[in-house]
């Protein structure tokens, strides 16, 4: 359970556009938070979805 609640926390720490960090970093970098967040939003998926399959097989 812990491994699905850290793999969701992987997205939403990445990826989210209204987190603070985000904004920061993009208006620093001269894009909007959300070009960040599709930019980023695939890559996150896939380690999301690899921590999933690491806590299934882990728990089975």
């Amino acid at each position: 359970m812990l491994g699905l609640m850290a793999s969701y926390n992987q997205v939403l720490g990445v990826s989210d556009p209204t987190s603070t960090q985000t904004v920061w970093a993009a208006q620093y970098s001269g894009v909007s938070p959300q070009q960040v967040m599709l930019r980023t939003l695939p890559y996150v998926w896939v380690v999301a979805i690899g921590g999933v399959v690491t806590s299934a097989v882990l728990y089975l």
